[in-house]
């Protein structure tokens, strides 16, 4: 049997340490280059390389020189594992240590203005009309928000989202008013879960987006409400991961770029948008993206 590969977590999210907290056993579901998520008896852990940052589900390990995880090759989907408050111990030779870990959970946003956030919003729309004029292929539902003039507006998942980003869209402002969403803005929500494809889906990534913005501004009635109606249709329409990360975004939590860019919006800080902006795109292929376009829905109105 290969002997385990020792990996000390400097710092673990703030629900990923409820996660292993609870103990039992588990299975790897999905591995990536710098990351391997794990399902748990109370839900999903993402073991990550340092370098991709803070967020819920994170917890995070030092990277090789070369940057590439130690369990490189070692460990395969399915793989079982062993969980506890103090280690993780999986198959195929990976024994990480959670003991004295920090624990991380965002920090508050700054008060929302009662001014439109319209100025600041512009940078990202202006940086997204840049990133989707020229992109080929499939780009999920942001260039529905942030860049519709642009031909990536008019892909398949764009299309198959139109309608009920639109309607989204348009509810939002008397929601926002009456503290309540119609039936039809929730019903478009739902058909928007699972929307598009990858680990975390196109729509689900614009509505976790939406769940933040909404927790920024302390519309935490909306949220609870959007996410609600959603929440049954987890298990049938998403992916595992995707449905955790919508659940923790449901509580206020994303990736800490995305705390930071929200931040930087609220207090129209032109150069940490710019710089948040490029730190959230860089997250997966266009998850980044989509998660920034329903923050910018959720401020814009």
């Amino acid at each position: 049997m290969r002997s385990p590969v020792p990996l000390r977590a400097g710092r673990i999210g703030s629900f990923a340490a409820d996660i292993v907290a609870a103990g039992g056993e588990a299975e790897v579901v999905a591995t990536f280059e710098r990351s391997l998520y794990l399902l748990c008896d109370k839900g999903i852990v993402a073991v990550c390389v340092d370098g991709l940052g803070n967020g819920p589900l994170n917890i995070l390990v030092a990277a090789r020189a070369d940057g590439r995880p130690a369990w490189q090759g070692g460990v395969g989907t399915g793989a079982k594992a062993a969980v506890s408050a103090s280690s993780i111990m999986v198959e195929g030779g990976v024994a990480i240590d959670l003991e004295g870990a920090a624990i991380w959970s965002p920090p508050a946003w700054p008060t929302v203005p009662a001014t439109d956030l319209s100025g600041a919003l512009a940078i990202v729309r202006a940086r997204a009309v840049a990133q989707f004029a020229s992109a080929v292929g499939e780009q999920g539902l942001a260039p529905l928000i942030l860049a519709p003039s642009t031909a990536a507006a008019r892909t398949g998942t764009a299309d198959a989202g139109r309608a009920q980003v639109e309607t989204l869209r348009t509810a939002l402002p008397q929601a926002l008013a009456v503290r309540s969403w119609p039936d039809d803005a929730l019903a478009a929500a739902a058909l928007l879960v699972g929307l598009g494809p990858g680990l975390t889906p196109s729509g689900d990534d614009l509505l976790g987006g939406l769940l933040l913005a909404l927790t920024a501004r302390g519309e935490v009635r909306l949220r609870d409400q959007l996410f609600d109606r959603i929440v049954d249709e987890l298990n049938d329409l998403t992916v595992p991961v995707s449905a955790m990360h919508l659940t923790a975004a449901a509580h206020g939590m994303g990736h800490e770029s995305l705390h930071a860019l929200i931040g930087a919006l609220i207090t129209n800080d032109e150069v940490a948008i710019d710089r948040h902006v490029t730190a959230v795109a860089a997250l997966g292929a266009t998850s980044g993206w989509d998660a920034m376009a329903g923050v910018a829905l959720g401020l814009s109105a």
